[in-house]
């Protein structure tokens, strides 16, 4: 059974238990990392220290935000609060990947970084100006969503989706 290739929201009884018995070992060592004691069903803290641990950008405000437009959902609740299981810990770090939510400086997702976001982040990082994009005030965001959109080639997105990043940072918008 490979976890990615189903939705666990529709299982149950004994797949659903062996799915759940996956993620916990899936996870275990991000309880370790999050120098936690495993315990389940968990709440949003502990949902979100554990996803921290392994190097995603989540805080409690974003993950709130997240969680309100509709963007991850599915957690049970039960008096008010939502039960975390195993499960919905490797959902909710699923979706944190879908995103590229990676922490700055994390080695354990270096290797998934484009040259661009990794320019991007030493960039943050120094402060030193980069020279990946020496025209982009030429440029309005428009045009730049327009290229991203018709761009064919892999690696012109990549560039323009650090642009774009780095032109909404010039209006105090960070994504």
């Amino acid at each position: 059974m490979n976890l990615t290739d189903l939705d666990p929201r529709t299982l149950t009884g004994e797949a659903a238990a062996t799915v759940e018995h996956l993620s916990r070992q899936r996870i275990s060592q991000w309880w370790i990392r999050a120098d936690r004691q495993p315990s389940y069903p968990c709440d949003d803290g502990d949902a979100v220290e554990l996803c921290r641990a392994v190097e995603y950008v989540i805080d409690p405000e974003s993950f709130v935000r997240f969680w309100n437009v509709g963007a991850f959902d599915g957690v049970a609740i039960s008096e008010g609060r939502r039960n975390w299981s195993a499960t919905d810990i490797v959902r909710l770090a699923t979706f944190l990947e879908s995103r590229r939510d990676w922490q700055p400086g994390s080695e354990l997702h270096r290797a998934k970084k484009t040259s661009y976001e990794l320019a991007l982040e030493n960039y943050r990082r120094t402060g030193e100006a980069h020279e990946l994009f020496h025209d982009l005030e030429r440029f309005d965001l428009r045009s730049l969503l327009l290229m991203l959109a018709e761009s064919d080639h892999r690696q012109q997105r990549e560039s323009l989706k650090v642009a774009i990043e780095i032109k909404l940072e010039s209006f105090s918008i960070i994504v």
